[in-house]
Parts: structure tokens; sequence; C-alpha cells
């Protein structure tokens, strides 16, 4: 029954069981079982949902960031934590994101810490503009003075020019025989 409820409405087998004319506490079984075969940050809001309208929210959540502590599923907890608006608790898990997926998250970590912590978000951006450097491509050399320019958007808001201004120049001369990236940031206008 699980996996036809499943098949039928996805993360939100639980919620969809409560408006079809089962109750809240079935919505709540059934959509903590969905939470535990694929915990994702859309089957943790859509556990929400129900246990909102039984009122025990909090214990859930918690039960539901423990599991995914112990499973050890960095991405969910940090789109949970940017869904949630704490950029403090998603920069503290990115160190744990590795694969294919990390400029994913470190691009939308930095994203997120540019209002509420400019500094980490323009730490970020140095951080991934200097890792994509190393690939030594064309194509990630134009990745980075995109990364660059986020950063210096940042840095200007903070009113930090003369550091953007010395980093920039220092970067200029570590590669300056990177024709092809020099290219690039000309071409960003940076």
């Amino acid at each position: 029954m699980l996996e036809e409820k499943l098949r039928r409405y996805g993360h939100e087998a639980g919620v969809a069981g409560c408006s079809l004319g089962g109750d809240f506490r079935t919505g709540f079984r059934w959509q903590w079982a969905v939470f535990e075969r694929d915990p994702s940050a859309k089957s943790f809001a859509a556990l929400r949902k129900v246990s909102e309208r039984l009122g025990i929210w909090e214990e859930v959540r918690a039960r539901a960031l423990e599991a995914l502590e112990k499973k050890d599923k960095v991405g969910p907890l940090i789109e949970i934590a940017l869904r949630e608006g704490d950029v403090g608790r998603a920069l503290e898990l990115l160190p744990r994101v590795s694969g294919y997926l990390q400029s994913v998250y470190w691009e939308r970590v930095a994203k997120a810490a540019e209002k509420k912590r400019p500094f980490d978000a323009a730490r970020l951006y140095r951080q991934m503009a200097e890792a994509v450097i190393g690939e030594r491509q064309r194509k990630t050399y134009r990745q980075a003075a995109q990364y660059l320019r986020r950063m210096k958007a940042v840095l200007d808001r903070l009113g930090n020019r003369r550091e953007w201004e010395e980093y920039l120049t220092g970067l200029k001369k570590r590669y300056a025989r990177y024709p092809a990236l020099l290219d690039e940031l000309q071409k960003a206008k940076l």
C-alpha cells in the first residue's frame, strides 16, 4: 500500500492521504514512512505540512533532522537550513559536502549568505573561483570570472573596494602566464 501511494502521490503521500478522507494521524504515519524511505528536503517539507496540522512539528522536526544527521544526508540538511533561513547552519555543513554536487551547494550557500553573512559569501566565491581556475580550462575560467564578479559585488556593498582591488591585482600577477584566464577576466570587465 505504501508503494502504491508513493507512486501516486510522491513525496506528499501522507498529505494526500489526509485530503482523501484519511485522518491526520494516519497521514503523519504515511508521511514519516515516505521520509524514512527517501530522506530529502522535499519529503521533509511534506512531513512538516502534516505534522503542523497535528501541532507536533517541533518534535518531528528535531527527530527528522536527527535522522538526516545519522544518515549523513548533508545535501538535504543544507537545503533545509537554507529554506529555514539558517545561513549559519548551512555554512557549518558546507565542508562536509563532497562529490559532484559540491559546487552546486557552495553556490547556493554563497548566494544565500550575500545578505546575512557577506564576508562568508565573498570568501566562498573566492574559493570557488580559485578552485575552477585550477582546472585550467577556458570554460572554467569563464565560471571563475562569474564567481569573481559576485565576490566584487559583495565587497563593493561592504565598502571594501580596496580589498577587492588588491586581491584582483594579486590574482592577475599570480596567473600572468594564463592568457585565457586574463582574457576571461577582461571580458567580465574585472
